[in-house]
């Protein structure tokens, strides 16, 4: 999936992924990440795939192996393996 017809609010970067944040507040990820899709037998995404995520995101940081995402209700997740709310 190409992005180029959505404004990229922000990226970020861990070791071997990067995730990308719409000004809709979707969330697509690209790079190695084997709990991105779990039902896909896929592991290395060279196209960003779309990341369902229970609300919109406002803002998203990576690390080494992790990701973080912050809705716009202020609730925070957390992806080690999967998100989920903290």
């Amino acid at each position: 999936m190409a992005l180029s017809s959505y404004k990229i609010r922000s990226i970020a970067a861990g070791a071997i992924h990067t995730c990308f944040l719409t000004e809709g507040g979707e969330v697509y990820l690209c790079g190695f990440g084997e709990h991105f899709h779990p039902n896909e037998a896929q592991h290395f995404f060279y196209s960003p795939k779309y990341l369902e995520m229970p609300e919109p995101i406002k803002s998203i940081a990576c690390g080494q192996s992790h990701n973080i995402a912050l809705s716009f209700t202020g609730s925070k997740l957390i992806k080690n393996s999967h998100f989920f709310f903290v």
